[in-house]
């Protein structure tokens, strides 16, 4: 029953447990991947542009952030033609905690929407996701991880 709709290796790169100053971000990365479903390869291609609000406010003594994402994908399921569209929005909300020293650590909690087509997840999903970040001396040592819970796991086929 576990899964997530985020790619593997979509927050490579990014210091997601390190607390950002406020303000307003815009976040882009894409990420190809490969996927060996036999006898032909599965492959997909998601750009994920984010716009990061890191507000003013703390709770628990972390900064809150509210995310929003909109992938935009190519896949091309099994050897299949590639077909694109938009993929799952995530709507999150973040607390990130700034340890000093250049080190944080983040819990976000969100929610994937489903979407309608014929290549990728569709069903609606919970996201959450815990990091660790030291951003000191021009370093970027981030571990990421990631929890997901499909709300409905049988796909429109009525398979799982």
């Amino acid at each position: 029953m576990a899964g997530s709709a985020a790619q593997p290796g979509q927050t490579v790169g990014l210091p997601t447990g390190a607390q950002l100053p406020v303000g307003l971000y815009f976040v882009n990365t894409s990420s190809f991947g490969v996927r060996d479903t036999r006898p032909l390869q599965s492959e997909s291609t998601i750009n994920l542009p984010a716009f990061v609000w890191s507000t003013p406010w703390t709770l628990l003594g972390a900064r809150l952030n509210l995310i929003a994402i909109q992938p935009a994908v190519a896949a091309s399921p099994r050897g299949t033609p590639y077909q694109s569209g938009i993929g799952q929005p995530l709507l999150a909300g973040q607390l990130a905690w700034d340890l000093g020293d250049n080190v944080g650590v983040s819990y976000l909690f969100g929610g994937y929407l489903p979407v309608e087509t014929r290549f990728l997840t569709q069903t609606a999903s919970l996201s959450h996701r815990f990091a660790a970040s030291d951003t000191g001396n021009g370093w970027n040592l981030t571990a990421n991880l990631l929890y997901g819970i499909f709300l409905d796991p049988v796909s429109p086929q009525g398979t799982v």
